[in-house]
């Protein structure tokens, strides 16, 4: 979204920028969540928002109106009957790999 808006010239210096910010609020591009939170809790996003903001306001560009609570998860909100079979397969082709 902010990288459409930017010229080539300034992508490097945003990624470096927004590479920092994300290490002062201990985030970074790989993340540990439970299976609860990604499917049916969800964590919140506010940290993201925050910085996409500040950023945004640093280069002018305007933003669409954002949810009040920013939480990610599959399932985060739908609210059924029952909850959703969810069928895992797993394919073991090198036993091996398990054997101690």
């Amino acid at each position: 979204m902010i990288k459409d808006n930017v010229s080539p010239e300034s992508l490097n210096e945003i990624s470096v920028t927004m590479h920092t910010l994300l290490q002062r609020i201990g985030e970074g591009p790989f993340m540990k969540r439970t299976v609860r939170e990604l499917l049916f809790e969800g964590w919140s996003l506010q940290n993201y928002v925050d910085l996409i903001v500040m950023l945004s306001e640093a280069a002018g560009i305007e933003l669409p109106q954002l949810p009040e609570d920013p939480r990610f998860g599959l399932y985060y909100g739908v609210r059924t009957a029952t909850p959703p079979l969810i069928l895992l397969r797993m394919r073991v082709y090198n036993y091996t790999m398990f054997i101690c």
